[in-house]
């Protein structure tokens, strides 16, 4: 671990490390903390003792709370043994408060790959409505979207704010987001790297 993140930083990289949400992986994101790691990847595995050094060391998380639910309800007829992700998601929703209530950064992420975006295309604006739902504003959610997000991608020179220089990507909705975060659902122009993207 600190081998690695010291040699990504010496190329002047970005290293993000995953937190999943076994017993191991409890002992695992101390060591990224110590180590230097710049993002930790879902909010499952982060002990309560490590929260106030992440926000010390400005480590940024991505919590992707909502591909829990998703997953606990899409397989619970497998069996009772699913149930425990819905459990866990709940556990996750504390982490979340304290890391927020500690000033950690965070970035919206689903953990959605490959088929799950087929079965979840309204998975993204689901997360960002799970912010508000634990306690995030609106405009606090959309810069754990936007802005933050594209830091933790390390491409915040060219995307994430509406500024001169950057990238064009714009979306125009037909409600108010700050006051109902939902109203990002209602997309009625989408403009990507300046080009008109049809909604069909």
């Amino acid at each position: 671990m600190f081998a690695a993140v010291e040699e990504a930083h010496f190329h002047e990289k970005f290293i993000t490390v995953h937190s999943g949400m076994y017993k191991a992986q409890y002992d695992f994101v101390p060591w990224a903390v110590e180590a230097g790691a710049d993002c930790i990847e879902h909010a499952y595995a982060i002990p309560d003792d490590v929260i106030p050094q992440i926000a010390a060391k400005k480590i940024y998380c991505v919590p992707t709370l909502s591909i829990l639910l998703k997953l606990g309800n899409q397989y619970k007829e497998k069996g009772p043994e699913w149930d425990w992700k819905i459990k866990k998601y709940f556990e996750c929703r504390e982490i979340f408060r304290k890391l927020r209530a500690a000033g950690v950064k965070m970035a919206i992420g689903t953990d959605a790959v490959g088929e799950n975006m087929v079965f979840y295309p309204h998975f993204y604006f689901e997360e960002v409505e799970n912010f508000v739902a634990l306690g995030a504003s609106p405009l606090e959610a959309i810069v754990a979207a936007t802005k933050i997000g594209a830091e933790v991608c390390a491409a915040a020179d060219r995307l994430g704010t509406i500024e001169k220089g950057k990238i064009a990507d714009l979306v125009v909705l037909s409600g108010d987001p700050l006051k109902d975060i939902r109203q990002l659902r209602t997309a009625y122009l989408i403009i990507q790297a300046g080009r008109k993207i049809p909604l069909s």
